[in-house]
């Protein structure tokens, strides 16, 4: 399974991608992270029940950086993928 998540807030702190990075890689999912104008960009993969907690992980924000919305949606897995990665 492959989500997309979109997570807005005060996310100018350049940490960000990597504390989406960070966790995703100590629940061994893969994927990437990105920044655009207002928010960051997850695509994340991995089994059901981790995505679910990778959600709920992220969705908190960090010392750094405080979420005020998250949109999630499924999309197409990508097969063969192994990291996760920054963009």
């Amino acid at each position: 399974m492959r989500k997309e998540i979109y997570l807005y807030g005060d996310t100018s702190f350049g940490g960000a991608k990597y504390f989406a990075q960070q966790n995703a890689m100590t629940l061994n999912l893969t994927g990437l992270s990105k920044k655009d104008k207002e928010k960051i960009i997850i695509e994340v993969q991995g089994p059901e029940s981790t995505l679910d907690k990778y959600l709920k992980k992220v969705s908190k924000g960090s010392p750094f950086f405080k979420v005020t919305k998250v949109e999630s949606k499924d999309i197409d897995e990508v097969s063969k993928e192994k990291t996760f990665a920054i963009k």
